[in-house]
């Protein structure tokens, strides 16, 4: 708008956007404002045959990205499948080696307490004080709270379970310690 440059110098069309009305929306926009776009590498022609060469380059780049996206889709619901971690934080007391979760001894240990303490009666707030009182880090380095001791007790990666396939990894906890400490939860929880 400030009509500042001529000219935007782009290394390929397919750089500016690879959604083909994106694109035909910012050329026009540029247009407007007195800009060409030109592409370093790739036909610029001007008239009707220039901008037919440009529609097509980008409706090839919004197929490949596409393409891309339902094979990382594919990927990640093959991985989920098998049980395997594919996105987000690995749980702690996990490492992930191409999406299959292994426990890390130090911090199994103190997953395995969690369970414990929730399994003997203990609230989420008392087991992350009783943590903060022995100086166990947390996950996130900082002070242990009720949220993410709550979140710990939740996930059934702990008992070797992921995206619903059960054995999907080594436990942290036998599957019987996992079920008695979500009913110790409900059933203080229900009082």
């Amino acid at each position: 708008k400030a009509r500042e440059f001529e000219v935007l110098l782009v290394a390929r069309l397919d750089r500016l956007s690879r959604d083909y009305p994106t694109l035909a929306v910012l050329e026009r926009r540029f247009l407007k404002h007195g800009v060409e776009v030109v592409s370093a590498s790739e036909g610029n022609g001007d008239g009707p045959l220039g901008e037919f060469i440009r529609g097509q380059l980008a409706l090839v780049a919004q197929l490949e990205r596409a393409m891309i996206l339902e094979r990382v889709r594919a990927g990640k619901a093959k991985k989920k499948a098998l049980g395997r971690h594919v996105h987000g934080r690995v749980p702690y007391g996990y490492r992930s080696d191409r999406g299959v979760l292994s426990p890390v001894e130090e911090e199994a240990l103190v997953v395995k307490r969690i369970y414990l303490e929730a399994r003997d009666g203990r609230t989420p707030g008392q087991i992350a004080k009783i943590l903060n009182k022995d100086g166990i880090e947390s996950p996130s380095g900082a002070t242990w709270g009720r949220t993410t001791v709550r979140s710990i007790l939740a996930n059934p990666a702990y008992a070797g379970e992921r995206h619903g396939i059960r054995k999907a990894h080594l436990p942290v906890v036998s599957r019987r310690l996992w079920n008695a400490a979500q009913l110790a939860l409900a059933a203080r929880s229900a009082s």
